[in-house]
């Protein structure tokens, strides 16, 4: 008689490693730098991917791409030679670059805890975004609270965003 081995299934979990930004604090911690200097970086496009997602021009909520704080830790003031298209892919969830094949056309959107994943910021951010108009619905979609309630924001939407608050 041969034992068999217990089968180990796999669950799909949302990535928890996908948070390709941070805030400032995160930066400082990192770079062990004071938030000025780190301004002074991506001021002085050391750093060159950052974000402000303030609601209002007046609230100042800024996210630095990873990957610039690890190519300046890895190399200083040296570009980096990222495009704002291989940028944008980064801040795409895993995976999601094939869901944009022209055989899944249905799926131009992003819910709004990939957009808070992606920004590193809370649930709520991206729901008042919506609601200010920085970021857009699909056409007739709505959200809610609880499952199956999440947003849906276009991609175009979410892409001219980030192109209107980047940091340079």
């Amino acid at each position: 008689m041969t034992a068999s081995l217990p089968v180990q299934k796999h669950l799909p979990l949302k990535d928890p490693t996908f948070r390709p930004t941070c805030g400032l604090d995160g930066a400082k911690h990192v770079l062990d730098l004071n938030e000025d200097y780190i301004l002074d970086l991506i001021a002085g496009k050391q750093i060159r991917f950052a974000w402000n997602i303030g609601l209002g021009k007046d609230r100042r909520e800024i996210r630095i791409l990873r990957a610039s704080i690890d190519h300046y830790m890895a190399h200083g003031s040296k570009p980096d030679g990222l495009t704002e298209d291989a940028v944008f892919a980064l801040l795409l969830p895993p995976g999601f670059q094939s869901k944009l094949d022209p055989r899944h056309p249905d799926r131009t959107y992003l819910t709004n805890g990939e957009i808070q994943r992606s920004l590193n910021c809370v649930s709520d951010h991206v729901l008042h975004l919506v609601e200010s108009g920085d970021l857009a619905l699909e056409p007739k979609t709505d959200y809610g609270r609880g499952p199956n309630n999440a947003a849906r924001i276009t991609v175009v939407s979410f892409k001219a965003f980030l192109q209107s608050r980047r940091l340079k």
